[in-house]
């Protein structure tokens, strides 16, 4: 199957996933502050789709740990502590290296050449499209990394825990402003 790319191998993505990719991205650009209030209307109008999609997305942030939810008041963008970026990263850590010497034994080259490329991606400082995107790209190397080990709960595993460590980056740059 061929996802909107026309790349060999990739998993088609969903409304939901567009949505949610696109919403934690705002997120961690800090277009969305914490503790800012969202409802699924607004999303929905936002990310041009219906609330089914949001909905899911957003259940999703609220396991990654970016959003909480408040029966008939909507979502709210919870504040984010370095404690938590740093445990998040200690754990990936772990992980991945893990992922790397499973991946050594069992990848073929076209694994290799699909994850070189997705490594190969740069963004230009306050550039935040090319940031964006990087983002994104950043995302699919380590979430194919953990594919490659054939363990459903790793790759699980690391959706949730690539986003925390990611949030850091444009903090900082908008804190140096």
């Amino acid at each position: 199957m061929r996802d909107g790319r026309g790349e060999p191998g990739a998993v088609r993505r969903t409304v939901a996933e567009d949505v949610y990719r696109a919403l934690k991205r705002d997120i961690i650009m800090l277009r969305h502050r914490p503790g800012a209030s969202l409802t699924e209307a607004e999303l929905a109008a936002l990310y041009g789709s219906s609330r089914v999609p949001v909905r899911e997305s957003c259940q999703r942030l609220q396991q990654d740990g970016l959003l909480t939810s408040l029966p008939y008041k909507g979502y709210f963008v919870n504040q984010i502590s370095l404690k938590e970026i740093s445990d998040s990263f200690g754990l990936r850590e772990l992980l991945e290296t893990h992922a790397i010497e499973v991946t050594a034994l069992r990848a073929t080259a076209e694994d290799l050449s699909r994850l070189e490329d997705l490594a190969t991606t740069q963004y230009t400082y306050h550039d935040w499209s090319s940031y964006a995107d990087f983002l994104d790209r950043n995302f699919d190397f380590h979430i194919q990394l953990a594919r490659l080990c054939r363990n459903d709960r790793l790759v699980a595993v690391s959706y949730t825990h690539l986003t925390l460590p990611t949030i850091i980056l444009p903090c900082r740059s908008r804190w140096s402003r």
